[in-house]
């Protein structure tokens, strides 16, 4: 049954638990009696290997404990045991208490107690992204290094054009979507996937009253273009090449989730961003990727020199790239520098900080509880307490109307300047350069 049902539904709609029953409880209206039904128990093999070592009998005892099993394999999958990203913090609090080193992510890149268990034999080359560092950086540099104030202020400008907008619905999509409208002539084609329960126009309209108190029902049809499709489908963008004079797609889909156990953080976040490169280059499009300031200051490992400061000019300085998101955040920017330096790709990167509330009137993104940032400083409140680490760090926070602005700003620069980011500020320094280029 598990088998099957892997070959049709994403990953973590598989279930780990199933019972088989002869007939389903029913209330008397009809409906299933879901208080009734019986505790499913994990799908297990039966087939799993013994631990060979301390070492994996040691994480073995500890997904034991966890999630109360007796007798985990060696080779069994924390997650296909029921494991959830919740439960990982204990595994790593007990490997820890037992002098083992392992962080978060490992958890997720190596499910099984021997895959951890190997993590202990060599740290030294275990961590290694190869993906990460056997690439050629130094065929980026004439790009990146053409990131100057000169070629900002001298450049020619590019006019924005009509819009294609990927990730219309989100926090910044919105927002970018709502400032378009109130401050460019233009038109903008909204991709939004499909889904039988809710249309996309009526999903668009409803994140626009929102929170703007107005759906710009009007404007459908007229300046405001649904186009059904998803980045991860290239069939699907295939539509904008049938879009009469557009002349920039802002990519402001992505999949914020940190850790995850499959690859739909990578098929979105790096596939989706390849898929918008090749559309671009076969219809002379200026692409705007939307990435994130983490991938730059996500953390140093420790043959970096702690006094180093990434700018604008800064890809790849062996910094921490563990984290799944940041990680295809990173891999993203390197597709379109790549695009741009081996086809002339017209394309920029935005690296953006903490987005938070309005500057003008504080309004929050709907699904605040979401936020890593919010909820970190909310973990703050109810401690009572913080790390020591960061008694005297400052939090960036970058108002999502203002960060909507410069965007559109700044994709008007010249060609030569690919990225705008910066070690200080977002908000800031981003105002501050579409004041000037403004």
């Amino acid at each position: 049954m598990k088998k099957i049902l892997s070959e049709t539904l994403p990953k973590y709609m598989v279930p780990t638990a199933y019972l088989q029953l002869k007939k389903m409880p029913m209330t008397l209206n009809g409906k299933i009696d879901l208080k009734s039904l019986p505790e499913a128990t994990i799908f297990r093999s039966g087939t799993t290997s013994k631990a060979v070592n301390k070492v994996e009998e040691d994480f073995c005892k500890i997904f034991g404990s966890i999630l109360q099993l007796e007798d985990v394999g060696a080779d069994e999958s924390f997650f296909d045991l029921g494991g959830t990203s919740l439960l990982v913090t204990r595994v790593v609090i007990m490997a820890q208490k037992l002098g083992y080193k392992i962080n978060f992510s490992d958890v997720f890149i190596n499910q099984t107690p021997r895959e951890l268990a190997a993590l202990q034999k060599d740290t030294t080359t275990s961590t290694i992204d190869k993906e990460i560092a056997n690439y050629d950086y130094s065929k980026l540099e004439s790009i990146l290094n053409a990131n100057t104030l000169d070629n900002f202020r001298n450049g020619e400008r590019q006019p924005l054009g009509n819009v294609v907008l990927t990730g219309a619905t989100g926090y910044l999509g919105i927002h970018i979507l709502h400032e378009f409208i109130e401050n460019r002539t233009g038109k903008i084609y909204c991709l939004l996937r499909s889904r039988k329960d809710l249309p996309a126009e009526t999903r668009l309209k409803a994140q626009l009253f929102y929170y703007f108190d107005q759906s710009y029902a009007e404007l459908f049809g007229n300046r405001i273009f649904i186009l059904e499709g998803d980045v991860t489908r290239p069939d699907t963008l295939e539509q904008i090449k049938n879009i009469p004079e557009v002349s920039t797609v802002i990519n402001c889909a992505a999949l914020v989730k940190h850790f995850e156990t499959g690859n739909d953080i990578e098929n979105v976040n790096v596939g989706g961003v390849k898929n918008l490169i090749e559309i671009c280059k076969a219809c002379n499009l200026r692409l705007i990727q939307v990435s994130t300031m983490s991938t730059v200051r996500s953390g140093i490992k420790g043959e970096v020199d702690e006094n180093t400061v990434p700018t604008e000019k800064t890809l790849y300085f062996r910094q921490s790239l563990t984290n799944k998101y940041v990680r295809s955040k990173f891999l993203a920017e390197r597709a379109i520098l790549d695009a741009i330096v081996n086809y002339g790709l017209n394309a920029k990167i935005m690296r953006v900080g903490t987005l938070s509330a309005r500057y003008s009137d504080g309004e929050f993104q709907i699904n605040a509880g979401t936020n890593s940032s919010m909820g970190r400083l909310k973990i703050f409140a109810i401690l009572g307490c913080c790390p020591f680490a960061q008694m005297d760090n400052l939090i960036e926070f970058s108002p999502i109307d203002e960060v909507a602005k410069t965007i559109l700003i700044l994709s008007e620069t010249p060609k030569e300047c690919v990225d705008k980011s910066s070690q200080c500020g977002t908000w800031r320094y981003i105002s501050y350069h579409a004041s000037v280029w403004h």
